[in-house]
């Protein structure tokens, strides 16, 4: 057997195994999907028959119709969209500029402040949970979703900030040179000249902080009292209670609460994509 044909069935066995591992990963993602779902639209007797029915006898919106009429789960959905957006908007704004004056500009502290951004993301969030408890219930900053998405906000600053340097880092120096020679200052400069070419990063921070704080749970669940103003995580949590689970409100909740993040990802997936090939690529 000569090397060329040794080589074409390498190169195939490579290539189905590719597609092996691919599907796999296929199929372990759509199946718990797909059971979610069909059991979103199962009736309480169907859930608890035995042997278990896969598929239901019809489609019955009792479960959607129970978290919407009686769950307030319209509330619940506009609150997680309040913080969720509020707080990785702001926290992307503080990064740009944190992550602008870290690559533009030499101060002592330097290294400091970059080592600080790198600890609080090897640091988990849960370890300051109770110090922090402490000073808002001080402050009178609990229970308000005010506070929820300062926090989430907080969280998304060293992430942000880390993630957009090695964006900036790709971009030119020249083109903000020739900006400040041709009279304009350094706040118009990063607006009209370099946030053009950050579209890919700022997109890809701002998904992975809304994702992050739409799924979050700890911190909605530890400063959040009143029922009114609960996020979905919270609220698909309180279907468990101490002598019943109700699956049937849980998937209808999980699949409700899967639609902001699969409309996000069909509008923005071009600048995701890209962000995170720019971002893992040295300029």
């Amino acid at each position: 057997m000569n090397k060329s044909r040794l080589r074409k069935i390498i190169d195939s066995l490579m290539e189905g195994g590719k597609i092996t591992m691919l599907g796999l990963y296929l199929l372990f993602t759509i199946i718990p999907f797909l059971w979610i779902l069909i059991t979103s639209f199962k009736g309480k007797k169907e859930l608890f028959t035995f042997p278990i029915q896969y598929i239901p006898e019809s489609l019955n919106f009792e479960n959607y119709s129970y978290i919407v009429n009686v769950a307030d789960f319209p509330r619940y959905f506009m609150n997680s969209l309040l913080v969720s957006i509020i707080g990785p908007l702001m926290g992307l704004l503080i990064g740009i500029f944190a992550a602008y004056v870290i690559c533009n500009f030499q101060f002592k502290s330097k290294k400091h402040v970059m080592m600080a951004f790198f600890l609080t993301q090897m640091l988990p969030g849960i370890a300051g949970f109770a110090p922090m408890y402490v000073l808002l219930a001080k402050l009178g900053m609990l229970d308000k979703l005010t506070t929820v998405a300062m926090l989430y906000m907080g969280g998304q600053v060293p992430f942000s900030t880390i993630t957009l340097i090695g964006f900036f880092k790709r971009i030119p120096k020249s083109l903000e040179e020739a900006a400040l020679i041709d009279g304009a200052n350094r706040l118009q400069s990063l607006y009209y000249v370099i946030l053009p070419l950050l579209k890919p990063g700022i997109f890809t921070v701002f998904i992975f902080g809304f994702i992050n704080c739409w799924n979050e749970i700890f911190t909605a669940a530890l400063y959040i009292n009143s029922d009114s103003k609960r996020t979905i995580p919270v609220a698909i949590y309180s279907f468990i209670t101490k002598y019943d689970v109700n699956w049937g409100a849980i998937s209808a909740g999980t699949i409700i609460a899967i639609i902001p993040t699969m409309i996000l990802f069909s509008f923005m997936q071009k600048f995701l994509v890209k962000g995170i090939v720019d971002g893992a690529i040295k300029g």
